[in-house]
């Protein structure tokens, strides 16, 4: 047999193996070729969970089933594939059976073949996918223009892995504001209740545990890799629709940077892949060569003309994770130093803050009011380095070097991000000409307009309650009809649609109240404090059509928080009965309620609307 024609059996044969390993593009073809039979069509269970049609990036990787609708969807043909262990390492033993019996192929040469023999047939790979199980969710989400209620509840499907210490590892919008969480190994027929002990909704990732026993019998917790290389070939493991059985989906990694994770908006590192993640892979292991965990696919890229890009969470995001819950017995959060940057590209922007030619840096543009670092660092001061590392102009800073002494950068950000708040970094600063040094503390910032999902993250103990639902209820407080609401960005979300807000003349006090949400707070107990609507109360006549109004002063007192709207309140209905609230808005509006009609009032408005409570908890 001619040398050439054994060379290219054998890249096909590796190919093949690795293929049964997960491992890469071509490999899964020959898998493909092996495994698959040509069947009709079959129609989705539905449509992803909380997907929007417009939304450049989405969740994409949870399967959800509204009880509300179900819309069946024609599943396109995908690079993914069905796993049936038992045909699959037979056919493979079998064709390597006659290779070696019937071709002559140097000693060498066989060895290596035999070696790919055993590795086939060795049932690394079912240890691998029986650690992948499949997670069943049912949610309960608030109804954030209705705030004593909650919305009709969703139910999904995605994905989970064992990791150490008898846990699994999943998304945390796989879980989020879930009410029964249950999962379901691979080879079994039962479903196991589960609960969440940790919960981070900016990474996206969350922890499960398993009371019974008999779950974690022979389950191998999946080993931890390294961050990968470009071009380097992953394959994405998962329950997604189309099917019940595991599918795989593989690809190569196109991109390393920082990018926006829809769960909670917060800037991380995420690894780009071209592999299909699809409605079910959400919390799925992405494995490269070795079998190894990369990182979890987590979200997708949608447009009509984009085509196969999905995104990870790294390795390193997913350690961060986990150590912060090991340290801290909960997530803690994105660390930063609560600074805006700018870039300084342009000579004349360089020359102007007395930079020469060999510094290079960012500008500080303001500094949250409420950080640490506002004591240390100033408005105009100069970032050159963060412990001793450079910071370019444009703000990046050396990740890694690749492949090919290709030098890989990421914004400076990424830095702050891999440490906890109770550190420290050291600022190499060009301040009026001069070169300082400061330390400068981390913290987790507290934006103006927080997200309800975030309010509960309590410690883990707080969290593992078969009926305690993951994630915060939004705050209210009804006072004669008019419901007041603690803003939100989930409330923002779900009642503005800037496509169709039309002229800015017109709508300018929305634009002002969206606007908030990228401020930062001045005080500690400051919230934005919103008219949400009014409920039509004879107490209320010819106010019924106003909304969406921030409060700036009830009887003349600077609004702060919406405890501090109930106590004057309750203080006025005690002191003077019948006297007057007047509550003044940011946008000039005025109204004057009796306080004696208005208290009155209250059982009534709550009977009829099926309010069970005139105030949220939280506010007792």
């Amino acid at each position: 047999m001619h040398i050439s024609s054994i060379l290219l059996v054998l890249i096909a044969l590796i190919g093949a193996c690795r293929g049964f390993h997960l491992l890469s593009t071509r490999a899964l073809r020959t898998y493909n070729a092996l495994c698959m039979k040509k069947s009709d069509d079959i129609k989705a269970v539905g449509k992803s969970k909380k997907t929007t049609k417009d939304t450049a990036t989405k969740r994409s990787a949870s399967t959800s089933v509204a009880t509300k609708t179900v819309e069946p969807v024609k599943e396109k043909r995908v690079k993914s594939t069905t796993l049936s262990r038992s045909s699959a390492s037979d056919d493979l033993s079998e064709l390597l059976n006659e290779l070696l019996e019937k071709l002559d192929i140097p000693n060498g040469i066989s060895d290596s073949l035999q070696d790919i023999k055993s590795r086939v047939s060795d049932g690394n790979s079912p240890d691998l996918l029986n650690s992948v199980i499949r997670v069943y969710c049912t949610h309960s989400c608030p109804n954030f223009g209705m705030p004593w209620q909650r919305t009709k509840q969703e139910f999904s499907t995605s994905t989970g892995f064992v990791i150490g210490g008898n846990r699994i590892l999943t998304n945390a919008h796989a879980v989020e504001y879930g009410s029964i969480i249950q999962v379901k190994k691979r080879q079994s027929e039962d479903k196991y209740l589960a609960k969440v002990i940790a919960v981070g909704h900016e990474c996206d990732l969350a922890i499960l545990s398993v009371e019974d026993a008999s779950f974690w019998n022979e389950m191998q917790p999946l080993n931890f890799g390294d961050i990968p290389d470009l071009l380097e070939d992953v394959s994405v493991i998962g329950y997604p629709v189309g099917g019940d059985s595991i599918s795989i989906t593989s690809g190569v990694v196109s991109r390393i940077e920082m990018q926006e994770y829809a769960q909670a908006s917060a800037e991380l590192l995420a690894i780009q892949i071209d592999a299909a993640i699809n409605p079910g892979n959400s919390g799925g292991p992405v494995v490269n060569s070795n079998g190894d965990v990369i990182g979890v696919a987590f979200q997708s890229l949608s447009d009509d003309d984009i085509e196969n890009i999905g995104y990870v969470v790294p390795i390193n995001v997913i350690n961060h994770f986990l150590d912060d819950v090991e340290k801290h017995g909960h997530y803690s959060g994105v660390c930063g130093v609560g600074v805006k940057f700018q870039g300084t590209e342009n000579e004349e922007l360089r020359k102007y803050y007395n930079m020469s030619s060999d510094d290079t840096g960012v500008i500080v543009l303001a500094i949250a009011p409420l950080a640490p670092a506002n004591k240390v660092l100033q408005k105009g001061d100069v970032i050159l380095k963060i412990d001793n590392i450079k910071v370019a102009n444009d703000g990046t800073i050396p990740f890694r070097e690749g492949k090919g002494r290709f030098k890989e950068r990421v914004h400076l950000s990424y830095y702050f991000t891999q440490k906890f708040a109770d550190e420290t970094v050291k600022f190499d600063l060009l301040r009026g000409g001069k070169k300082i040094s400061k330390t400068v503390p981390l913290w987790v910032p507290t934006p103006l307009v927080p997200r309800v999902l975030l309010q509960k993250q309590a410690k883990a103990a707080d969290l593992v309650s078969e009926s305690s639902i993951i994630g915060g209820v939004p705050s209210y407080l009804v006072i004669g009809g008019l419901v007041l609401v603690k803003l939100n960005r989930e409330y923002l979300a779900a009642e503005y649609n800037v496509e169709h807000m039309g002229e800015f003349e017109s709508w300018s006090e929305d634009y002002r109240i969206l606007s908030l949400s990228d401020t930062a707070k001045s005080k500690h107990e400051e919230e934005v404090v919103l008219l949400s609507q009014v409920i039509a109360h004879t107490c209320n006549i010819g106010y019924e059509t106003y909304r969406n109004m921030r409060l700036k002063s009830l009887n003349g007192i600077t609004i702060d928080n919406l405890r501090q709207v109930k106590q004057i309140v309750d203080k006025s209905n005690k002191a003077t009965k019948g006297a007057p609230l007047v509550f003044e808005f940011s946008n000039g509006q005025v109204v004057v309620l009796n306080s004696k009609a208005a208290k009155a009032a209250q059982e009534q408005l709550c009977q009829e609307h099926m309010i069970p409570s005139a105030f949220s908890k939280d506010l007792l």
